[in-house]
Parts: structure tokens; C-alpha cells; sequence
């Protein structure tokens, strides 16, 4: 399952220069650092926040699936939950 703050899974190819792939700044980010895996942040850096990297991962768990349908349905099991 991935956390609402996980960073987005990016990929490029080494002979790509399509896109964001161009960005010296983005190969840095896709360099494979604890930090780039998965990291959290305090708040943005400019309000003094910092990001850290997550060195332990929390055990997620589905105890029940089912279907829902339509926002209240859905803001129902969010609140059951």
C-alpha cells in the first residue's frame, strides 16, 4: 500500500532526454539514496520544515474488503474506519 506522503514512482532510461528525463536535478532524485525511496517531511522548507528519510516501514494491513459506491457511501466506511 502506498502513504499518502510516499514519493511517486518516477523512471527514466539512461539514453532518454524526452521529458523531465532532461533535468540534471531529476537524475538526482532517481538516484537510488535512502532518501529518495521514501522519505517524510516536517513541512515545506521554506516554514523551516525538513525531509528525513523513512528507515522503517509501518505494517499495513487490509482486514476487510468490500465495494462501496458514490461519496457518501465512501465518506460512511472512511468515517466507520
Amino acid at each position: 500500500l502506498a502513504y499518502y506522503t510516499e514519493a511517486p514512482y518516477l523512471a527514466c532510461s539512461s539514453d532518454s532526454e524526452q521529458g523531465f528525463c532532461s533535468n540534471n536535478k531529476v537524475q538526482e532524485l532517481l538516484t537510488c539514496t535512502p532518501e529518495n525511496v521514501a522519505r517524510t517531511c516536517s513541512t515545506f522548507t521554506e516554514n523551516g520544515g525538513s525531509c528525513v528519510e523513512i528507515e522503517e516501514y509501518p505494517n499495513a494491513k487490509i482486514h476487510q474488503i468490500g465495494q462501496v459506491s458514490g461519496v457518501e457511501q465512501i465518506k460512511q466506511e472512511l468515517f466507520t474506519r
